[in-house]
């Protein structure tokens, strides 16, 4: 019997939408002005005066935010927009961490009437509103018949073995996946609000990591819809609602005050994991890695500190311990090339499990990798192992939906 940790990155994600569903177009989504005009006006409706949110301080904030850092995204954002809702719960308080008020030249857009208590929360809203658009009307042609692989790879894998999935991505794509898969696994709801205990216990698991489109959390207790849809409907009906589990926009943290509720983003998620489902779903997977022989990483990009620090001694605790890294390298792979450039995906995934260095055939002054053979295989096939114990799959998830089992039979699966 095996043991499985299966990682689901971004990359994951790219063959089931057209035009893909990427960091990029999350930015954009998030500082589109009229996307925020809708919002709010959405928002001042429901919220009747209660914590009133000026259009032009969150645009004067935007476009403060763009010329600040031009080449930011989506989580570089949102972690200003944290920071400046921070400030204005508690200017004085020793948590705020100025350099974010420096960056802004210590000059708040401020409005008359203008709160910016629920800032962070909308913006997690409009984020999920364009994943719910992208479901609607951008999914790809194949869409269908791609769930139903990655569906029937979660049941091949755990009906050979315990297996516990750890997604970072905000989309539907994994559950529905896991809603056909032919073993069941958990996501620790159940049918109603999160249940910590059943999910630590259950066999086969399914962890959000950073959240879900179809999550709702509350004061008391997160749920997870049956939709998108009905999810965004619900977070905005409960925003304060008053009814004793109204929708949660913001929590206490070591640094700063938290508003990473029903979506885990912006750049420090740690504070996160300090509320379930999130804390839950991190002792899982930290006791799932010092127990499992197999990891299965598809399209992470080695960036989450959080996540990486878990992996790092994988490859260390058990001489049998296997990795295979699913993604899509459409150039040759050089592997002398890869490990000396730190922006490369292969020096990052060998950096997360604490490889610091290459064997080598040849003199200092001139020598080659000790496994080129296996970079000619891959190369040739794309899929080899490149490293002791380490296969790379190079032709990105929806070939490997195809032809999963002769790439996991390099594990020993």
């Amino acid at each position: 019997m095996k043991r499985f940790v299966m990682i689901v990155g971004a990359g994951a994600s790219v063959p089931y939408f057209e035009p893909i569903l990427t960091t990029d177009s999350l930015t954009a989504a998030l500082v589109d002005a009229a996307k925020w005009s809708d919002l709010l006006n959405r928002y001042d409706s429901h919220a009747q005066g209660a914590n009133s949110i000026q259009p032009a301080a969150v645009n004067g904030l935007l476009g403060r935010m763009r010329q600040a850092l031009p080449d930011g995204n989506f989580e570089d954002y949102i972690e200003i927009i944290d920071r400046i809702a921070s400030y204005g719960l508690d200017a004085t308080s020793a948590k705020i961490q100025s350099a974010t008020i420096r960056l802004l030249n210590g000059c708040l857009p401020i409005c008359p009437m203008h709160t910016w208590t629920a800032v962070p929360f909308l913006a997690r809203q409009l984020l999920f509103e364009h994943i719910s658009l992208k479901h609607s009307s951008e999914t790809s042609s194949g869409y269908p018949s791609l769930v139903r692989s990655l569906s029937s790879l979660l049941g091949y894998l755990a009906a050979q073995g315990p297996l516990s999935v750890a997604c970072f991505n905000y989309d539907d794509v994994l559950p529905e996946a896991v809603q056909s898969a032919t073993v069941p696994l958990s996501d620790g709801f159940e049918g109603g609000p999160f249940d910590p205990g059943k999910y630590l216990a259950a066999p086969h698991v399914v962890a959000y990591m950073h959240g879900q489109a179809r999550f709702v959390a509350g004061q008391k207790s997160t749920c997870m819809c049956a939709s998108i849809d009905e999810a965004n409907r619900e977070r905005f009906q409960r925003l304060y609602s008053h009814t004793g589990d109204e929708a949660a926009y913001v929590r206490e943290a070591a640094t700063s005050y938290t508003f990473n509720t029903s979506m885990v983003t912006g750049r420090d998620k740690d504070s996160a994991f300090d509320a379930n489902p999130y804390s839950a779903y991190y002792q899982r997977l930290a006791s799932d890695l010092r127990t499992a022989d197999r990891v299965i990483v598809i399209g992470f990009s080695f960036g989450d500190r959080h996540i990486v620090r878990l992996l790092m001694n994988f490859l260390r605790l058990n001489p049998a311990n296997r990795l295979l890294v699913v993604d899509y390298h459409p150039s040759p792979v050089e592997m002398m090339a890869s490990f000396t450039n730190t922006g490369s995906l292969l020096h990052r995934a060998l950096s997360a499990f604490d490889i610091d260095s290459l064997p080598l055939h040849g003199n200092f002054a001139q020598h080659t990798y000790a496994n080129q053979s296996g970079i000619d295989d891959l190369n040739r096939t794309g899929c080899a192992e490149i490293y002791p114990r380490l296969v790379f799959y190079k032709e990105g998830f929806a070939s490997f939906l195809g032809e999963y089992a002769a790439a996991l039979s390099l594990l020993g699966i």
